[in-house]
């Protein structure tokens, strides 16, 4: 598997919080430009069929929004999962808008959520080209089945030209996205971290101890008995290969320091 395979499976848990914020922000962006759809339609074609199908684009982002703020946790796991399917309606209104809804005009709402939808999900890039391509596909066989051909074969030209943007546009965010993900999840590691050891530092300690309360727990205190004798006479490079060698089974958190001595 290569490395940023790897890394989509490493930071999957990061993703599906970037994922989960994104629902919310699609349907703050969703609203307002179902109603400026809305009335565009309204303004060129009066009331019709395709009016009817933007208002219901309408009543769709705002049920999103409530269903969205009320019911659903913020910690859903699967909130990649269910971006893909929440953007499947809008699609679907999107693509009918321009073919069977209004077959005598030039698709354009399509055009617009072909861009805008895939930029919301953070996921591998070849998925979301498969997720845009499936579109641009059913858009194209509804275009050739109910459209004239002059017009079918400017939608085609026009689509693809978007398509191949979206591509291009998504693989671009995506690297910038992962990029900052590495950089704040390598961030939170070396401060919880010890940099030699990779044993857990006393700020871990704290910023865990509240998931504890009320649980449970056992914890087991150990002492390397006069450990500083060892590091005098083997050098501190052996000690800390010996700090690593028994953080290797569990998480072990270093207090560091030394403890004094006592004679006996």
């Amino acid at each position: 598997m290569s490395s940023r395979g790897e890394e989509w499976i490493r930071y999957k848990e990061e993703i599906n919080k970037e994922n989960r914020i994104a629902i919310h922000l699609l349907g703050l962006a969703g609203l307002p430009l179902s109603v400026m759809n809305a009335v565009a339609q309204y303004a060129t074609s009066g009331f019709g069929p395709a009016l009817v199908c933007s208002l219901f684009m309408v009543m769709y982002f705002l049920l999103f929004l409530v269903a969205e703020n009320f019911l659903l946790p913020l910690d859903y796991p699967r909130a990649t999962r269910l971006l893909y399917i929440l953007e499947t309606p809008v699609m679907v209104m999107a693509i009918l808008l321009g073919t069977v809804l209004d077959p005598s005009r030039q698709a354009i709402t399509v055009l617009l959520f072909l861009v805008a939808l895939p930029v919301f999900i953070m996921d591998k890039p070849g998925r979301l080209t498969l997720f845009s391509g499936a579109w641009v596909a059913v858009f194209l066989a509804l275009c050739f089945l109910f459209k004239d051909r002059s017009l079918w074969g400017t939608d085609t030209v026009h689509i693809f030209e978007f398509y191949f943007t979206t591509v291009a546009l998504v693989n671009v965010i995506l690297r910038i996205r992962m990029e900052s993900l590495r950089h704040l999840m390598q961030g939170e590691y070396h401060l919880a971290h010890e940099q030699r050891t990779g044993c857990l530092n006393r700020y871990a300690l704290a910023s865990r101890a509240t998931a504890y309360v009320g649980q449970q727990i056992t914890v087991l205190l150990a002492d390397m008995d006069r450990f500083i004798l060892y590091n005098d006479f083997y050098g501190h490079d052996t000690g800390m290969k010996i700090m690593v060698f028994f953080r290797r089974p569990h998480e072990l958190l270093r207090r560091g320091g030394y403890l004094p001595l006592q004679r006996r």
